[in-house]
């Protein structure tokens, strides 16, 4: 009787376990593609933020496009 106890109190010990380890294992796995993710859109909010400032900044091409007729 007491090797079935001790065999029934590990299995509970390993289903217990498990389940930190893939809980854990998901938080982690969530918490590096949410990184990720802030990691991409810095770098694309930097790259939109030197797109609107080059296009603000210059004259554009022909520099006098306001005196410009149609046809």
């Amino acid at each position: 009787m007491k090797g079935q106890t001790l065999s029934m109190d590990l299995m509970i010990a390993i289903v217990i376990l498990l389940f930190i380890f893939t809980t854990l294992s998901f938080i982690v796995y969530e918490y590096t593609t949410m990184e990720e993710n802030r990691a991409e859109n810095r770098d694309m909010e930097l790259k939109a933020q030197s797109a609107m400032s080059s296009l603000l900044e210059t004259g554009g091409s022909p520099g006098d496009w306001e005196n410009q007729t149609l046809g």
